[in-house]
């Protein structure tokens, strides 16, 4: 927790492997985060606060993408129904309300049944349903 323009978001970003820390060293099960942690990326899902990233992909690319990236297996498609995307899961992402987009990238972040979810903001415009 903290103000805005604390870190907070700078650290989630680390911590995913977005980000290299100036010093010190992240790791998942004993596997590095950086310099080519592809190990611990498998297992980490990250879901950013900002959705600007890859407009012209539909969710559906966005998750194959990520599987790609990571060479998981498919997602399981209750995932889909389950986070509420299946209504735009073909759409394209700058379609998309922000909320919407929120459920896209919530549902990336799952591909490969991660050990870890590192969510900046998970809640952040969605309506009450949706939290």
């Amino acid at each position: 927790m903290g103000g805005n323009g604390a870190g907070k978001s700078t650290l989630l970003r680390i911590v995913a492997g977005v980000l290299e820390p100036d010093r010190g060293a992240v790791t998942l099960a004993g596997d590095p985060i950086h310099g080519g942690g592809a190990a611990a990326r498998r297992r980490l899902g990250y879901a950013p606060d900002a959705t600007e990233a890859l407009p012209d992909l539909q969710v559906s690319e966005l998750c194959a993408l990520v599987r790609a990236l990571k060479q998981a297996p498919p997602l399981d498609r209750a995932w889909v129904e389950r986070i509420g995307v299946g209504a735009f899961y073909r759409q394209r992402l700058s379609g998309l309300s922000f909320g919407q987009r929120k459920r896209a990238l919530l549902l990336a972040a799952l591909v490969g049944d991660p050990w870890l979810l590192v969510l900046d903001e998970p809640t952040n415009g969605l309506d009450a349903e949706g939290v």
